[in-house]
């Protein structure tokens, strides 16, 4: 199969249209994610390191309490973060299907939960055994794989999640890699501006990731009976069209 040209420039540019034309509920979304995302760091904020003197004089049922409350957070948050992960995904993949989405679809996730865990915990693995071999295979395997997560989004195993994003990496791999520097500058520059350019940066580059995600499944004729969206939403045409 004759290799096509990489949508680097493509990519961005509908992620940028896209922002344009959904600025305020681009902007909504990415400022729960975050939150959602930085959970822990934000609790942290509020629980300043205790001093020897003030740890000797906790109870044990303190210790107690105080663990089993971490442990409330940490599965609360660990959900959350599961489930709009899904959803920012579902989210960046409909804009790329032409459908818009709602406020409520980045909580949808309920359905592919466990899937999204089991992908998780397999690409993990596997590129942290390239690196341990000889650090090269793992950066290899985590851009083979990197795929997986949007095609467990759209209803894929996890097992065969992982074999059809070998099959939508083949021969792209490079610029994969040289697409997720740009999008990592993207970021970083949205970060330094204020942190304020990241609510801008985030969803231009989500999306622009999943445009690419689109586009390898064309080249590779790869088409799914997507459960996408539950997202019950119209498609843009129709909205633009009332």
């Amino acid at each position: 199969m004759e290799k096509k040209e990489f949508p680097y420039g493509e990519s961005v540019k509908f992620g940028w249209e896209t922002f344009k034309k959904n600025t305020w509920y681009l902007i909504g979304i990415s400022i729960v994610y975050l939150i959602i995302q930085l959970i822990p760091n934000i609790i942290g904020l509020f629980y300043p390191e205790s001093t020897e003197a003030e740890i000797i004089e906790i109870s044990i049922s303190q210790i107690v309490q105080g663990g089993i409350l971490v442990l409330a957070i940490f599965i609360v948050t660990l959900i959350l973060q599961v489930i709009t992960n899904v959803g920012i995904m579902r989210i960046s993949i409909a804009y790329t299907n032409d459908l818009k989405p709602l406020f409520k679809d980045l909580f949808q996730g309920w359905d592919v939960f466990w899937k999204f865990i089991g992908c998780g915990i397999l690409v993990t693995l596997l590129v942290l055994g390239g690196l341990f071999l000889l650090i090269i295979p793992g950066i290899i395997w985590a851009i083979k794989y990197s795929f997986a997560p949007y095609l467990v989004v759209e209803g894929v195993s996890p097992v065969e999640a992982l074999k059809k994003s070998g099959e939508l990496t083949k021969g792209y791999k490079w610029d994969i890699f040289l697409f997720g520097l740009l999008v990592g500058l993207i970021n970083v520059l949205g970060m330094f501006l204020f942190f304020v350019g990241i609510l801008v940066a985030l969803p231009v580059t989500l999306i622009a990731y999943a445009y690419v995600y689109k586009k390898l499944k064309e080249f590779n004729n790869i088409s799914l009976a997507s459960n996408l969206l539950e997202i019950d939403t119209p498609s843009i045409a129709e909205i633009e069209g009332e």
